[in-house]
């Protein structure tokens, strides 16, 4: 079974990430990927020596950004954004551009409608109100919430990524998330976070986190969402909603 990874943080994405390039490229190749992409958190430092390494390695290159949305109740939501062509791709080097002159944490959703042409925006669901509100029975307000999300892309061009943390409240709420994503006509991709690259580095990410949070780390410190390394997803583990 194929899989693409949509969401995958390097080195330029400050303390979240230790993933060099050419380990991130010899391990897609290891994992005979086709296609993959880099998603770091408001930058776009790696996507040159990205996109190069994997022409070079016969892999086709995604770029996208993660961006943390700010909403109205000054809430925040993460998402992912790929671009669709050479024009999305400029769309995101004007929103980081944005995001790192104005020395923002996040930018405003209704800042943020005016440089989604031409991306395809992928929320994920871990990481989301939407969340809350699946866990809180509101259906409506769900509704709503995904509505005003799908309204600032174009048609086709909105998904909610779904994870599997091996969490059983999680896939509860999937069967919640797969009723409300029909009902709705919003597709669903298959996602996971990753920020390191061998199930062995678990511990170290997890101390790069708590360095990045100013907490002591100790043998009993987990990040509440734990990410995953690539070999783990290759089939075996990709979320199914049901």
């Amino acid at each position: 079974m194929s899989f693409t990874h949509l969401q995958v943080k390097s080195g330029f994405s400050f303390m979240q990430s230790a993933v060099t390039i050419p380990k991130l490229i010899r391990k897609a190749k290891q994992l005979d990927f086709t296609t993959l992409a880099i998603t770091d958190e408001h930058v776009l430092y790696g996507v040159i020596p990205f996109y190069k390494a994997c022409l070079a390695n016969d892999i086709k290159p995604v770029i996208g950004m993660t961006v943390q949305i700010i909403t109205q109740e000054q809430e925040t939501d993460t998402c992912v954004l790929l671009a669709k062509n050479n024009n999305g791709y400029q769309q995101l080097s004007r929103l980081s551009t944005f995001l790192q002159t104005a020395h923002q944490s996040g930018v405003e959703k209704n800042v943020f409608q005016d440089y989604t042409n031409d991306l395809i925006c992928i929320l994920p669901f871990s990481h989301s109100r939407l969340n809350y509100m699946l866990g809180a029975s509101s259906d409506e307000r769900s509704k709503d919430y995904l509505h005003s999300w799908q309204k600032l892309f174009a048609p086709g061009d909105f998904y909610v990524g779904v994870e599997d943390h091996g969490n059983e409240q999680e896939r509860l709420l999937r069967k919640k998330l797969k009723i409300l994503l029909e009902k709705n006509k919003i597709p669903a991709v298959a996602i996971n976070d990753v920020c390191y690259l061998e199930a062995q580095d678990d511990m170290a990410h997890d101390c790069l986190q708590a360095i990045r949070r100013g907490v002591q780390w100790d043998s009993e410190f987990a990040d509440p969402v734990k990410k995953t390394a690539p070999s783990q997803n290759k089939g075996r583990d990709v979320p199914v909603i049901r």
